[in-house]
């Protein structure tokens, strides 16, 4: 039985390589799996990345809440995925309040966080 570690491998590498159906099927199995496997923060972040990606927004949001729910705290890079991925998505307002829960929640913002919503705004002509 593979551990978390490897799952978390093989989760990057599919979604790296662009091949999403594999990327949910490892989830699945981590999901089935969770004594040994159950994902965490770095899992989260992984599927976070790939929906954003997508534009599968609705799933990101999903997703996000599951993690809440689960009580997987996120890190900054699972924040700075979900904001990259709104400010994308020009969903904006979206990304302001994952902007304020992560200051809520403590987490520092980084240069990154920063740039996504500067790129975000201004690729919305939002400069104000």
């Amino acid at each position: 039985m593979p551990n978390l570690q490897t799952m978390n491998t093989l989760l990057l590498c599919f979604y790296q390589d662009g091949i999403m159906e594999r990327v949910e099927e490892i989830w699945d199995e981590m999901c089935k799996h969770s004594v040994c496997c159950r994902p965490n923060v770095y899992s989260y972040s992984v599927l976070l990345a790939a929906f954003c990606d997508q534009g599968k927004m609705g799933e990101a949001m999903r997703l996000w809440d599951e993690m809440r729910v689960k009580e997987v705290k996120p890190d900054v890079m699972a924040y700075n995925t979900l904001i990259k991925g709104l400010c994308e998505n020009r969903e904006m307002e979206r990304a302001e309040d994952i902007f304020h829960q992560m200051e809520m929640d403590r987490i520092e913002a980084t240069c990154l966080t920063f740039e996504h919503l500067i790129r975000g705004y201004c690729e919305a002509g939002d400069v104000e």
